[in-house]
């Protein structure tokens, strides 16, 4: 009970809509400009750069503040199985998913929300710090080269699941990091919700109609 406990509250902090709540002291709706989205990209070009910033982060801190509070919970309750799962592999991983499937589909907006990446990004850094900073770092090299946040974030999780995928499957592990089985299925079905969540940019990519990132200037969706 106290696990299921656990994943609803993750899911219902997940859902926490700091791109409305932030875009409110601006006294805007990023709901109603731009891609409607409420993600950080859409708050950045719809609202400014400040509140954008501030999206990004917070959305990235509600993300590792679940899964801390994940470790916390296995540190102080006894530990357990569910049938053949075991609490310390699982629970960190299901905390993970229930925050960023909060955050994309949000019990406080009719199930709708943003995107998930930088909430996905926020749980990675403390599940997997080391590929967190990989996928960080294509993100940041794509979104420079190309200005497409979408293809960024797409290949960014890709990269983190393929690096993730090599470490945990075969010998390529120079780092000696272990990879569980809660955080390898956790990134699978993560990259999975984050190119479904794409799929209007992935449409106006091969349409030619998807728009660059910019930093000096806003833009539409």
């Amino acid at each position: 009970m106290a696990l299921l406990v656990f994943i609803i509250l993750a899911w219902f902090i997940g859902g926490i809509p700091f791109g409305l709540i932030i875009s409110r002291l601006w006294n805007k709706d990023p709901r109603k400009e731009g891609s409607g989205n409420i993600g950080a990209t859409n708050v950045f070009r719809t609202v400014g750069k400040i509140p954008g910033i501030i999206t990004f982060i917070a959305d990235i801190l509600k993300g590792s503040v679940v899964v801390i509070g994940a470790k916390v919970f296995l540190h102080y309750c006894p530990q357990g199985e569910i049938g053949i799962i075991s609490y310390q592999q699982w629970l960190p991983s299901f905390a993970a998913m229930a925050v960023v499937l909060g955050h994309i589909f949000s019990p406080y907006l009719k199930f709708r929300g943003g995107k998930g990446v930088a909430t996905g990004l926020g749980t990675i850094i403390i599940l997997a710090p080391v590929f967190s900073l990989i996928g960080l770092g294509i993100f940041i090299i794509l979104v420079i080269g190309l200005r497409y946040v979408s293809v960024g974030s797409i290949f960014a999780a890709l990269t983190v699941l393929a690096v993730m995928t090599l470490f945990k499957f075969t010998k390529f592990n120079l780092l000696n990091i272990s990879v569980t089985w809660g955080e390898w299925v956790y990134v699978l079905i993560l990259v999975v919700f984050v190119i479904i969540s794409h799929r209007s940019n992935i449409k106006r990519l091969l349409t030619g109609k998807e728009n660059k990132f910019s930093w000096n200037r806003k833009s539409s969706p």
